[in-house]
């Protein structure tokens, strides 16, 4: 049976209320245009999408659809067509008021955001810096080990404090470079 699908074109992407497939895993990739064409492209396929995910409420409205989307997946595609939208004299937030209340899609929108479940919350995406092996903090990291491991009466603020003492010019470099990727 095939696995990998080559030379696909794709017209359309049209989004459903349950797909008929919920484990497949589908990776999309194109390849490199110059910018002012990818930039057009991009701005088409965000209105294509934000088109779609607008007339996927009004069919939740008309009971064409169930509301499968959390509280959190509306209020980010509620948060996007407001800032869109936004007057130059408006906060983000007057923006997002004025789309709910006075434009009709943001109405129909807002109605599917308050019959879906879930939290609208949405938490950031957590990143854990890595220190890069080559950084003069990183020396000062080993430095300040060996001394902690010399002297296990000291604290590790301590530690610190002796390799900078020690070594003025590793301590100047982690001043001005850059330590985490």
């Amino acid at each position: 049976m095939a696995t990998k699908l080559r030379k696909l074109v794709i017209n359309e992407i049209s989004l459903v209320d349950r797909g008929s497939n919920q484990h497949a895993f589908i990776t999309l990739f194109k390849r490199d245009v110059p910018e002012d064409e990818a930039t057009q492209r991009l701005e088409k396929d965000d209105r294509v999408i934000a088109n779609q995910i607008v007339k996927l409420a009004y069919d939740i409205a008309s009971g064409a659809s169930g509301n499968h989307a959390t509280k959190g997946i509306w209020y980010g595609a509620i948060q996007k067509l407001a800032e869109e939208e936004r007057q130059p004299h408006e906060s983000a937030q007057q923006a997002f008021s004025r789309f709910v209340t006075e434009d009709a899609d943001g109405r129909v929108m807002f109605a599917a955001w308050k019959s879906a479940t879930g939290s609208d919350f949405q938490p950031p995406a957590v990143t854990t810096p890595t220190l890069k092996s080559d950084s003069a903090y990183a020396a000062l990291k080993r430095l300040v080990a060996d001394i902690c491991a010399e002297h296990p009466d000291l604290t590790e603020h301590q530690g610190f404090a002796k390799a900078y003492a020690e070594n003025p010019e590793l301590a100047a470099r982690t001043k001005t470079e850059q330590a985490f990727a």
